[in-house]
């Protein structure tokens, strides 16, 4: 069982009553966690006249799972001069969501409150493990998980603000472009009405300034031509292949094109391209639906980071 003692000294019944008690409780218990990890519940009151001596996880089993309904018995003690006299009605919870199942008096001075906490079953799994490559974030599947929140650092200082995916990975893309050392915090997000899980921090990774350089280089020449945002127009096919409508009328013509969030390149024919292209000096792999890959290592043996661009 688990447990979290303090240490309050208990004295004979005598002096004023006590008739409400308030507890706060932060619940971070997580699917798959132990059932001993102390640090992932906490049980505190901010009274003066009475104090959290212990608490118990009133659960078997080594780990979480699915099938557990926590419950946690808790130990009050009154102060000197103060003696109890409560019914689980008058127990008042604050922060994370516990139920009062009853209140038991040992003594004048000592009660067990029972709390039922949020079932597993609506909570989510921790993330294993997370890393950096390139400019992509790539992280272990939580259980229970619908969703991911993530924040990008460098240098300790969060960049932009908090990403959301359903995926296992998520592309910084241009975010990351000056040097500097850079990490990631990720967290599940279970479904409607269930608790965030606990952040994970990434490994770190250090981008030099030359490398700054070169992903800058390779971001600003793909967004030639204001193509910074989805390029409006339409898809049109032929015989010969795909090609990119534009809102004037024209095709986009040795130039790229960004749509629906992924970027496609368009030759001097007006035709998708696929495989191979040099761009501006650089080398750039498009897959066969013309979509431009990214942390990726191509058919014929090279790699192309997360800009889509050829580093070996």
């Amino acid at each position: 069982m688990m447990t979290g003692l303090f240490t309050i000294t208990s004295f004979a019944a005598k002096g004023e009553k006590i008739t409400a008690i308030k507890l706060e409780v932060k619940d971070n218990l997580q699917l798959g966690s132990a059932l001993d990890e102390e640090d992932e519940l906490e049980i505190e009151t901010s009274a003066d006249s009475y104090g959290v001596a212990e608490w118990e996880i009133d659960n078997e089993g080594f780990t979480w799972n699915s099938e557990h309904k926590p419950r946690v018995k808790v130990t009050v003690t009154a102060d000197d001069d103060y003696y109890f006299s409560v019914s689980k009605d008058k127990v008042k919870i604050k922060g994370d969501a516990a139920k009062v199942v009853s209140t038991k008096k040992e003594d004048s001075q000592t009660l067990i409150i029972t709390l039922d906490l949020k079932p597993m079953a609506e909570r989510v799994g921790p993330i294993e493990y997370a890393y950096l490559n390139g400019t992509v974030a790539t992280w272990a599947p939580a259980q229970g998980a619908v969703a991911y929140e993530l924040y990008l650092y460098r240098d300790s200082k969060a960049v932009g603000s908090k990403r959301t995916t359903t995926e296992t990975t998520y592309d910084f893309g241009t975010a990351i472009r000056k040097d500097g050392e850079y990490y990631y915090k990720v967290r599940a997000v279970g479904a409607e009405g269930s608790k965030e899980g606990k952040y994970t921090e990434s490994a770190s990774r250090y981008v030099s300034p030359s490398e700054a350089q070169a992903l800058a280089s390779a971001g600003n020449s793909k967004a030639a031509d204001g193509n910074n945002g989805n390029t409006p127009g339409q898809w049109v096919q032929d015989e010969t292949g795909w090609r990119w409508l534009n809102p004037d009328g024209s095709y986009t013509v040795n130039n790229w094109a960004f749509i629906n969030n992924k970027w496609y390149y368009f030759g001097e024919n007006s035709y998708m391209a696929t495989g191979w292209i040099q761009w501006k000096e650089l080398w750039y792999y498009l897959g066969p639906d013309g979509d431009m890959q990214t942390n990726f290592q191509t058919p014929d043996g090279h790699m192309v980071n997360g800009d889509g661009v050829r580093i070996w």
